[in-house]
């Protein structure tokens, strides 16, 4: 259950590039009393993302001549279109969604396409009482759940360039808020080193987040990575079957 919502709390914007186990830190935060939207996207689990704000990142990308439900394509989405799109479009829905949320605050936003998206939304927001979280996940186990769960099959040296680019994009938007908090966390030490994890997300985001709060949304071992290292060989070995059998891979830049 929700805790009661803190009105002192900055909104949060979780950066992720997927598969990265930003699901399981958004849903931690919702405990909190962060407002994630009247209805998140799902997957084969719950992703914790406004589906408002998924439909519209989808639409910006559309907008800005990419032709991809996901930002995962090389090349990327265009972030110098995506920038423009403020000076071409009616952007009357977008302030629309921001009043939404701020009328529910603090909310929280996650959606990977957002790493690309924000170079539009930063024209509509300033950003001044949000605090940004970039949440990343060892290679191996982000491409060991990309090929097994997702069943998206892609060269690992692929998957890092379209990982790359996330982060560039990402790099670039907050080089320009450089006075605005910024919290870098690695998945695997939410798993190994939980209470310590814990402590740092309260302090920075003024939040009481307990244990308890964690195991109630993750399902998984604590101080046990998701996949071994025979998983991640087992996804290599996927890949190389599906590309010289099946002939059934991820091909770049894709077709629409």
């Amino acid at each position: 259950m929700a805790k009661s919502k803190l009105p002192f709390m900055d909104n949060v914007i979780i950066f992720t590039t997927g598969a990265s186990g930003s699901s399981v830190l958004a849903g931690i935060l919702a405990t909190q009393g962060y407002y994630v939207g009247d209805k998140t996207a799902q997957l084969d689990f719950n992703t914790y993302e406004n589906e408002k704000l998924v439909t519209l990142d989808m639409e910006l990308l559309y907008l800005s001549g990419y032709r991809h439900r996901d930002a995962n394509n090389l090349p990327p989405p265009d972030t110098e279109k995506l920038q423009e799109l403020h000076n071409i479009i009616d952007v009357e829905k977008y302030l629309e969604f921001i009043q939404e949320c701020d009328a529910n605050r603090p909310w929280l936003w996650k959606d990977p396409r957002f790493a690309f998206t924000v170079h539009f939304w930063k024209h509509l927001m300033d950003f001044k009482d949000v605090r940004f979280i970039i949440i990343t996940r060892e290679f191996a186990q982000a491409y060991a759940g990309l090929i097994l769960k997702r069943k998206v099959y892609m060269r690992p040296n692929q998957y890092k360039k379209i990982l790359e680019n996330y982060h560039m994009s990402i790099e670039k938007f907050l080089r320009g808020y450089t006075l605005s908090p910024v919290f870098r966390i690695q998945f695997e030490n939410l798993l190994f080193y939980p209470e310590k994890t814990i402590e740092e997300l309260n302090r920075f985001l003024g939040t009481s987040l307990s244990l308890r709060d964690v195991t109630s949304v993750y399902k998984g071992a604590m101080g046990k990575r998701r996949y071994s290292k025979r998983h991640y060989l087992l996804a290599v070995a996927a890949y190389i079957i599906k590309k010289n059998i099946y002939k059934d891979v991820v091909r770049f830049p894709r077709s629409i």
